[in-house]
């Protein structure tokens, strides 16, 4: 039986009886948010404002100030009501400034909670961040890279909301939402847990009961937001290019905030005291098949998905038993949910060995149905279109049921959905089932017509994808899932070759693809490396000329593309003609699979890291020097005149040093200078027109912050760096305690350096939070260090030439680590980065770097002075094998 549940910012509760705000919990616009909103709004209509009384003159300034600020409120309700968000918060904005103006502090307060809230519930994360900061009282920073205070939030909570009540509680708890939304779990995860202790020390009610609960859930999707990210460091590249909507993937490793999810959602589901107990009074109350709140529904939902992806199918089944939606009243929120639960009972009915599918199949039809009443078009289209991926998902995963005619069917409802949903009005829906209708136009093999579609998925996600990446991990909408694949299996159609009856008779070549198609992979293929950096850092990054604009004519560029079954290589030359040549090393023709491939890569990545593996590296570069050289050595030769090879590496290649590659002769970069770039979108050539001046520091001594352990580099690094760079005009070196954030940001305001040199300890990884260098006692993370760097673009007027980040690594086990590197330089707007992909030997960094400032100051680009070091280092003997020298890379501009 549902429970009315009361708003949050409550401090009458008698004001909202019989006020029925039900949980949506799938879209930013679905019918949740905007009643919660709407709660929110009507309750300050009522509450934490004083009553006009009667005796009071009517014409005193205050009051009318105070009556114009609750009119104003009541103007925002109507405007949200009708779907007007814009004006809707210009008004509470206002509303605002009015309570400011007059003094009434907690007025402003809730307003601005309020407010937060609605701009939350849009979508608008960073903007509601900022808000919530306004009334909570802490530094918009903490919306960026700022940690939380460590003093308890009673010490820095604002005045008007510094009352333990429900109004703190709940305000902390929004905030905790709109961190996870835009990316801070660990502070998510404080926030969250002080205010489930603030909670639990108040006197209990029907309130404080619902308010715990709500925490709890948040709590858990924190856990699970944390746990998907750790999830997709690990993944594996064949998932990226299997993902169907209706298909759940089992995570096979363990993921400790996965347990910890659970734990929450089970504990929301029995309205817990402790999660001590929590295991065993779950079975009872999943076995009683007792009634839930809303909320309890809600973390059913949630936990039944996690039950399924970690493979704990058996708890699964007993849960998907006692889920019932039928007290639901018809909604978009009801519909959203029947669908969230067909999805999982389709993956347990297909663990039988005998599934029943009319079930789930008449499920969706009763939510296209109830949609149909509503006249709800958005929510019919949902219902349709993934009643068009349930025929898709039995066609290519249960070939016996599925019926005969499901490609028909499928494409039936997908372009029923389409047509409900206009790219125009509903983008981030209609996004799907133009990328549905792709792939199962591309099942008939109608491949040009899949082609169309994908492109268009294309250019609807490209209008939306922002928004869609700041939706919160109650959508579970992940860049993995829902961006990665569509731009992926959009280049792997356009990198099929020409059928034979399209090439003509008598063709004897290997047919290749349509060089217009070739064209169109490459565009692809940058937009979704700047996708990825965008993600990272989930901001916009500058986009400059595109890469055929360059003329480079000793530069070719390579984008090495790991497909399904095989090797993608386009060689693209930056010459007159931009010619384009593409080559192949098929998997099945030399033996191998797609899984062989990633087991490949990953163990050459980790021979390469250590120094006792040098045979074995130079077997396994060799190999790979044979997949990804050998094939276009025809036209490297050809054209002699090329210097550089410019890398844009996909997946584990991004972690490879491409200078080790091995002919059985020579290194690659015996040959060539090498540079890589995870989007030439961002990263595109441009010569410094004057000669480097430097910033220089760092910490040499041993430190521990925040429990890690970081060794002594060097006792003496002061001198080290006054030696290194003699050869350039360099600052007074910044080193241990004066190695710090002031510091640092003093000298950059200055204007007067135009590259950086700091030897100090650090990580990069695809987690932002996980990804920073050491300063004195503390950890200067991605988006601090970028904003740090941009103090002097904005001053300089132009980016940084160079930054060189020695002592550095990229975190292990992390797949994708090196968007921390090349993240940092495309935020931070620096044209080149130079860092180490695992710890260097002090002593061999100190000499490679004094060699490559010396060989940099004789007028070489940035990729031959690496080049020329490297050389130097194999030719000498002393440090002949890669675990030393191909640590280095050169990431973005090469000149």
């Amino acid at each position: 039986m549902a429970r009315k549940w009361f708003a949050f910012l409550c401090a009458v509760e008698s004001i909202l009886k019989g006020v029925r705000s039900w949980v949506g919990f799938f879209l930013r616009r679905g019918l949740y948010r905007r009643v919660m909103a709407l709660s929110l709004l009507s309750l300050f209509l009522t509450v934490g404002i004083p009553p006009v009384l009667s005796q009071i003159p009517a014409l005193k300034p205050t009051l009318l100030a105070q009556d114009n600020a609750q009119s104003l409120v009541q103007q925002s309700e109507e405007k949200y009501k009708n779907g007007m968000f814009p004006q809707a918060i210009e008004l509470l904005r206002q509303a605002v400034t009015l309570f400011e103006a007059q003094g009434q502090s907690r007025n402003r307060a809730i307003t601005l909670v309020n407010l937060g809230r609605m701009q939350s519930e849009l979508g608008q994360y960073y903007q509601a961040c900022e808000t919530l900061t306004q009334a909570i009282g802490l530094s918009s920073d903490v919306c960026e890279d700022k940690d939380l205070p460590k003093k308890e939030p009673q010490e820095w909570v604002s005045e008007p909301l510094k009352k333990q009540d429900l109004v703190q509680v709940n305000s902390l708890r929004i905030f905790g939402d709109v961190l996870r939304a835009i990316g801070r779990l660990e502070q998510s995860e404080q926030i969250l847990k002080r205010s489930l202790e603030i909670v639990d020390s108040l006197s209990s009610s029907p309130e404080q009961t619902e308010a715990r609960i709500a925490i709890i859930l948040s709590l858990g999707n924190t856990f699970l937001a944390q746990g998907n990210l750790e999830r997709d460091r690990q993944a594996p590249i064949q998932y990226e290019y299997e993902y169907l909507p209706w298909h759940i993937e089992q995570n096979t490793e363990k993921i400790e905030s996965y347990k910890k999810a659970e734990i929450q959602y089970k504990c929301v589901v029995i309205n817990c005291t402790t999660i001590q107990t929590v295991d065993e009074a779950y079975k009872q109350v999943v076995m009683s098949k007792q009634p839930l709140s809303l909320t309890g529904i809600k973390a059913q939902l949630n936990l039944l998905s996690l039950f399924l992806e970690t493979g704990q199918l058996q708890a699964a089944q007993k849960l998907s038993n006692v889920i019932d939606l039928s007290n639901l009243p018809v909604s978009r929120t009801k519909i959203y949910a029947e669908i969230k639960l067909a999805k999982s009972l389709a993956y347990l009915e297909a663990r039988k060995d005998a599934p029943f599918w009319d079930n789930i199949t008449k499920q969706i039809k009763i939510a296209i149905e109830e949609a149909e009443k509503l006249g709800d078009k958005r929510a019919e289209s949902y219902a349709r279109g993934n009643l068009g991926g349930f025929c898709e998902y039995l066609g290519k995963h249960q070939h016996q049921t599925a019926p005969s005619n499901w490609k028909q069917e499928a494409q039936r409802l997908t372009q029923d959905a389409l047509y409900l949903a206009q790219p125009s009005k509903e983008p981030d829906i209609a996004y799907q089932w133009q990328w549905q209708l792709g792939r199962l136009l591309e099942a008939e093999d109608k491949r040009e017509e899949a082609i169309t579609a994908y492109e268009a998925a294309v250019k609807t996600l490209e209008s939306v994808r922002e928004d869609l990446l700041t939706i919160n991990s109650d959508v579970q909408f992940s860049f993995r899932d829902n961006v990665e694949p569509v731009y992926r299996e959009l280049v792997e159609l356009l990198l099929r070759p020409e059928k034979k009856s399209e090439l003509g008779k008598n063709i004897e070549e290997k047919p290749k693809p349509k060089s217009e198609n070739l064209k169109k992979a490459i565009k692809n293929i940058d937009t979704l490396r700047l996708a990825e950096l965008e993600n990272f850092f989930r901001c916009n990054l500058v986009k400059p000329e595109q890469i055929d604009q360059i003329s480079d004519s000793k530069t070719a560029v390579i984008y090495p593309v790991l497909l399904k079954n095989k090797l993608a290589i386009i060689f693209q030359l930056l010459g007159q003609d931009q010619s384009l040549t593409y080559e192949e090393t098929n998997y099945t023709e030399n033996n191998l699979t797609k899984d062989n491939v990633e087991n490949f890569l990953n163990q050459l990545r980790e021979n390469l890291s250590e120094s006792d593996t040098n045979p074995e590296v130079l077997q396994q570069s060799r190999t790979l020097y044979q997949w990804l050289i050998q094939p276009i050595e025809k036209i490297l030769s050809k054209n002699n005149q090329v210097e550089t090879l410019v890398f844009v590496p996909d997946a584990l290649l991004r972690d490879i040093p491409i200078a080790a590659l091995y002919n059985g002769q020579e290194y690659l970069v015996q040959r060539y200078a090498i540079a890589t770039a995870p989007s030439l979108k961002i990263f595109l050539p441009k010569a410094s027109g004057q000669r480097l001046s430097f910033l220089i520091g760092g910490v040499g001594l041993g430190q521990n912050i925040n429990s890690k352990e970081f060794p002594e580099i060097n006792k003496e690094l002061n001198k080290e760096l006054n030696q290194t760079l003699k050869n350039f005009t360099a600052s007074k070196p910044l080193v241990d305690e004066n190695f710090t954030l002031k510091n640092i940001q003093q000298q950059l305001k200055s204007g007067k350096f135009s590259a950086i040199h700091w030897k100090t300890h650090g990580e990069f990884s695809s987690d932002p939070e996980n990804t920073y260098i050491v300063a004195h006692e503390t950890l200067i993370k991605a988006k601090e260090l970028s904003n740090l760097i941009q103090v002097s673009r904005k001053i300089r007027g132009e980016p940084l030439e160079l930054l060189v980040l020695s002592a550095c690594s990229t975190a292990q086990g992390d797949n994708r680590a090196v968007l921390g590197l090349g993240g940092i330089a495309a935020r931070a707007g620096v044209r080149s980065v130079l860092s180490t992909l695992w710890p260097a030997k002090n002593n061999f960094d100190t000499e490679f770097m004094a060699r490559f400032y010396e060989k940099l100051s004789q007028g070489v680009t940035k990729a031959q002075a690496v080049r020329d070091t490297q050389r130097d280092f194999i030719s000498e003997g002393r440090y002949e094998i890669p675990y030393y020298w191909a640590n280095y890379v050169l990431v973005g501009n090469w000149l």
